[in-house]
């Protein structure tokens, strides 16, 4: 409590040092998800909410992507990362990925020789390329 010499009156703080501590460490994002977390809710696909991975993609690709910033934005402000705790959206990411280059390989396969195995092998590469880095 402390006493302002201008007007006598006494400034009471709204909370405890200890309380005031505990929200800053719970607004600066004390528990972020790591990169184990992330990948061991991967090998889970119970806890995976791929409805609402499905949505933003559907969302994206759709007249209103601003809908995705805004639900990222809110993200960001209750628990202070902009990234999903969830690896659905990743996953339906490289499914797609794969099935995409899957056709092309299909529509512009060799001539002769090796079909599964170049069909297999531009999978892997595309999502090693576009996805992985």
């Amino acid at each position: 409590i402390a006493h302002h010499a201008s007007g006598g009156s006494e400034a009471v703080p709204l909370m405890s040092s200890s309380a005031s501590s505990a929200a800053s460490s719970f607004s600066m994002g004390a528990n972020p998800v790591t990169p184990a977390d992330y990948l061991g809710r991967l090998l889970e696909p119970a806890t995976m909410d791929f409805q609402s991975a499905l949505d933003q993609c559907r969302t994206l690709l759709g007249l209103q992507p601003q809908r995705i910033y805004k639900t990222s934005y809110y993200r960001k402000q209750t628990k202070n990362h902009w990234a999903r705790d969830d690896p659905a959206f990743a996953v339906v990411q490289v499914g797609l990925l794969l099935v995409a280059s899957l056709a092309y390989s299909v529509a512009f396969r060799p001539a002769q020789g090796y079909l599964l195995t170049t069909i297999v092998g531009f999978a892997i590469k595309s999502v090693h390329i576009n996805f992985v880095g």
